[in-house]
């Protein structure tokens, strides 16, 4: 049996499975809580001491519960806010001291290799090429493969919490202003233009386009839940085909059912 814990920027995910000597495995338990981890650090880079209190009781809970099952090996990874974070030691010790867990922190582009290998262990391509986002609370993670391996990876500075703290003040609510709303997109267009180009030359290429929004775990949203959590972020439907076309993706045939058991990496 064995714990996975991911520690990101707007929420920690526990996933509980016992693997069997095939190396199929089945889910006990998966658990996420928000705890906006990297709430107000994005200016200054250093995470909040509120913050990082909520983390390391959520992830405390977690560390227990996971052992209260059994749990042989307990693995847990942090993500942008604490990758980003100047006090990032300091964070670590904590969760090590009280919550009894040494976190690896990852990078961007081992996040979405993660990310990728979820993904692919969850869906059939059939041979076909494809673009994978995970929109996170600090990153965006930008993946292009197929089921066998992936061709492009890289991590976005774009989040929701990380374009909260950036455009508006602590607290602040009602509609957003058009100036500012303005000020956002240029700001997404201007870290985003690399990428969108990259695209732009591979679409010849690409004959299926995925939007999948996950959190380091090992299940994918369809195509309408992408474009609604993408709209509570930016207040209108933004999806890949604006930085390369306008044109319906292709929807995924999702695997048949396997009684709780899925196939190891």
């Amino acid at each position: 049996m064995a714990a996975f814990i991911a520690i990101g920027t707007n929420s920690l995910r526990l996933l509980l499975v016992r693997i069997k000597p095939n190396h199929s495995y089945t889910i006990l338990s998966d658990q996420k809580e928000i705890v906006r981890l990297g709430e107000g650090e994005f200016i200054n880079q250093h995470l909040q001491p509120e913050a990082m209190q909520r983390a390391v009781l959520v992830a405390r809970r977690f560390s227990d519960m996971a052992r209260s099952y059994g749990a042989e090996e307990v693995i847990a990874v942090a993500t942008s806010a604490t990758r980003e974070a100047e006090n990032q030691e300091e964070f670590l010790r904590r969760l090590h001291r009280e919550a009894q867990l040494d976190v690896k922190v990852v990078s961007g582009r081992e996040e979405a290799r993660l990310i990728y290998l979820g993904i692919v262990n969850s869906i059939h391509l059939s041979g076909r090429k494809a673009i994978f986002l995970d929109i996170g609370g600090g990153s965006t993670e930008v993946i292009l493969g197929d089921q066998e391996q992936y061709l492009h990876l890289d991590s976005l500075k774009l989040g929701a919490i990380r374009l909260n703290t950036l455009f508006f003040l602590p607290n602040e609510t009602g509609p957003v202003p058009p100036e500012r709303y303005a000020l956002i997109q240029q700001y997404i267009r201007n870290v985003a233009v690399h990428h969108a180009r990259f695209l732009r030359r591979k679409q010849g290429e690409i004959v299926l386009e995925l939007h999948a929004v996950q959190q380091c775990d090992l299940e994918i949203w369809g195509v309408q839940n992408h474009r609604e959590s993408f709209q509570k972020v930016f207040k209108r439907k933004l999806t890949v085909q604006t930085l390369i076309q306008e044109e319906e993706p292709t929807k995924l045939t999702p695997p048949a059912p396997d009684d709780g058991e899925h196939p190891g990496d």
